[in-house]
C-alpha cells in the first residue's frame, strides 16, 4: 500500500484562523471530517491531506465563502514554512536558490507535492502538482495553497506587492469574482496539464530582503536540511498521522482505515505486511511522541501521559518502561546528563 498523504498543520491554521473570525462552526466542522479538534497550536503537526479536503469542501458549502482559500493565505509569508526551509532561505542569495531550494524540500509541507521549474528565454515557469488521484475541487483547494507559499516566496525577494504576470490552475473549475478581483492584472489559466506561476527570467537574481544567516550543519559538514524525512511505507505514514490524533485517547481502528481511505480489513493487511497490527502501530507512535514530549524539560510526566492518549498516568509509565527499559523520569534525567 502507498503511504497516506499528510502534510503539516501549519496550512491549515490560517482556515481555521479566518473561519473562526467569520464566526463559522469550525471544531463542527473538523470533527465531521474526522480531524483533531486540538490541532490549531500546533503547526508542526503532520494531518492526513484527504479528511483535510473533506473539512474544506464541506465548510466551504455550508459558508458559502468565495475564495476561501485567498482570503484565509493570501497575507502567508515565507515564516511560516517548515523551519529546515526557513534555515535554508535565510541563507540563500537568490530567488533562483530560494525556487530551487523549495522544489527539494517541498515535501516537508506535503508528502505528495511535486515542484519543479522550466527555464525558459525569459521567462520561468514554476509548476506543481499533488501525486494522488484528488476531484476538481481538492485539485482547487490544493493548487490555491502551492501558488500562494509559493508567492510567499518570491515576495521575500521581489517585496510584498509582487503579483505574477501569469497563473496556471490544472482544475477546470471556473475562478470567483473574489479571486479575479484580488489578480486583476494577472492572467488566469485553467485547464492547464499542472499549476503554475509565472516570472520573469530577470527577477532570480534578486537577493533576499531577511538578514542571511549561516546553513546549520553537521560535524561532517552536510547541511542538515539537505535530510527530508519522510513516511517510507504505509504503516510509518499512518503512525504519523495518528500522532496527531492520540491527545483524544486511543484512536479506534475505524478512524484509521478512514484517514487512510480504506478499510479496516484493507488497513490491517497493509500493516501485515510490515509485519504490525494495529495495536502495536499505536504503541509505537505513543512511545515516539513521548520520547519527543520529554524532551521539552518544562512539560511534566503526567501531562506527556495524558498527551500520548492515556487515561491514566500509571499505565503510561509501565508502557514507556517495557519499550524504554527506564521510567519516563530517568529516562528525563539521562537525556539531561
Amino acid at each position: 500500500m502507498k503511504p497516506i498523504p499528510v502534510y503539516r498543520a501549519a496550512h491549515l491554521l490560517p482556515y481555521i484562523r479566518f473561519l473562526r473570525a467569520a464566526g463559522a462552526p469550525v471544531e463542527h466542522h473538523l470533527r465531521q471530517a474526522r480531524l483533531p479538534v486540538l490541532l490549531a497550536e500546533e503547526p508542526e503537526a503532520k494531518l492526513p491531506l484527504l479528511p483535510t479536503m473533506k473539512f474544506l469542501t464541506s465548510i466551504t458549502r455550508s459558508e458559502g465563502i468565495e475564495g476561501l482559500g485567498l482570503r484565509a493565505r493570501q497575507h502567508l509569508k515565507i515564516t511560516e514554512l517548515s523551519p529546515a526551509f526557513i534555515r535554508r532561505a535565510h541563507a540563500t542569495p537568490t530567488l533562483r536558490t530560494a525556487l530551487e531550494t523549495v522544489c527539494r524540500l517541498a515535501p516537508l509541507e506535503d508528502t505528495q507535492l511535486k515542484i519543479w521549474i522550466d527555464y525558459r528565454a525569459s521567462r520561468v515557469k514554476v509548476s506543481h502538482r499533488h501525486d494522488i488521484p484528488l476531484d476538481v475541487q481538492h485539485i482547487r483547494i490544493c493548487e490555491f495553497n502551492t501558488h500562494l507559499m509559493l508567492m510567499s516566496i518570491v515576495r521575500a525577494f521581489a517585496g510584498p506587492d509582487w503579483r505574477p504576470d501569469e497563473v496556471g490552475f490544472e482544475s477546470t473549475l471556473p475562478l470567483d469574482q473574489f479571486v479575479c478581483q484580488e489578480f486583476p492584472d494577472t492572467r488566469l489559466l485553467t485547464g492547464e496539464a499542472s499549476a503554475w506561476i509565472d516570472l520573469p527570467r530577470s527577477m532570480l537574481g534578486l537577493q533576499s530582503r531577511s538578514t542571511g544567516r549561516p546553513l546549520v550543519t553537521t560535524s561532517t559538514g552536510v547541511d542538515q536540511d539537505e535530510r527530508v524525512e519522510l513516511p517510507v511505507d504505509f504503516s510509518d505514514s499512518l503512525k504519523q498521522s495518528l500522532r496527531t490524533y492520540l491527545v483524544d485517547g486511543y484512536p479506534d481502528i475505524r478512524l484509521a482505515a478512514e484517514i487512510a481511505g480504506t478499510s479496516v480489513r484493507t488497513l490491517q493487511r497493509g500493516l501485515a505486511q510490515s509485519d504490525l497490527s494495529y495495536s502495536r502501530l499505536i504503541q509505537e507512535a505513543r512511545f515516539e511522541a513521548a520520547l519527543q514530549l520529554l524532551g521539552e524539560p518544562d512539560m511534566k510526566i503526567i501531562d506527556v501521559a495524558y498527551a500520548t492518549g492515556y487515561e491514566d498516568p500509571s499505565n503510561f509509565a509501565r508502557a514507556f518502561r517495557r519499550l524504554a527499559g527506564v521510567s519516563p523520569q530517568e529516562y528525563r534525567l539521562q537525556q539531561a546528563a
